[in-house]
């Protein structure tokens, strides 16, 4: 879920000349929420506007239909540039083999990242020059730690579900 940025945006609240505004917005899509942080909220339209003295939820609406506290049109709605995470080759066969589960000896299955030719093979070994990994060695072919990270996903697989994930450790 993306996190709003609610400077200089309208937050429809339970009080009196709010609901009256909102009764012309009946209709329009919104983000609705009982948090006025917005840290948690429910994309949907706005489908009535209740009003009483009492009434703490007084918007309907979302796609999944509920009453909320607060909304805020979605046309005004900005959302926080989040930073896209580095990723690093991994820095050993150590890191590599901690990360991915495997190590030499172990079976891998992974496919480059704009194909989906899926490989499965024996982690035969790797080259190493003084204390530097070079390049692992799946199935017959040697890869760069690096060359792993830009070009390469593989199948990480654990007791409830598998996923493809990238060569490298986020930063």
């Amino acid at each position: 879920m993306k996190t709003l940025n609610l400077e200089n945006v309208k937050i429809y609240t339970n009080v009196k000349c709010d609901i009256v505004d909102a009764i012309d917005l009946i209709g329009e899509e919104v983000y609705l929420s009982d948090d006025e942080n917005f840290r948690s909220y429910m994309e949907g339209h706005l489908l009535e506007v209740k009003y009483a003295n009492d009434v703490a939820y007084p918007f309907l609406g979302g796609y999944e239909v509920g009453s909320y506290k607060y909304f805020i049109l979605a046309k005004d709605a900005k959302f926080v540039e989040e930073e896209p995470k580095k990723l690093r080759p991994f820095k050993d066969v150590i890191e590599f083999r901690t990360v991915t589960g495997r190590g030499i000896g172990g079976v891998i299955t992974y496919k480059k990242k704009d194909n989906d030719a899926e490989y499965t093979v024996l982690i035969n070994g790797y080259v190493r020059i003084n204390d530097n990994v070079l390049g692992i060695y799946l199935g017959g072919r040697s890869y760069t730690l690096k060359e792993l990270r830009d070009d390469y996903l593989y199948l990480h697989i654990d007791v409830s579900s598998s996923e493809w994930k990238p060569f490298g450790v986020e930063e």
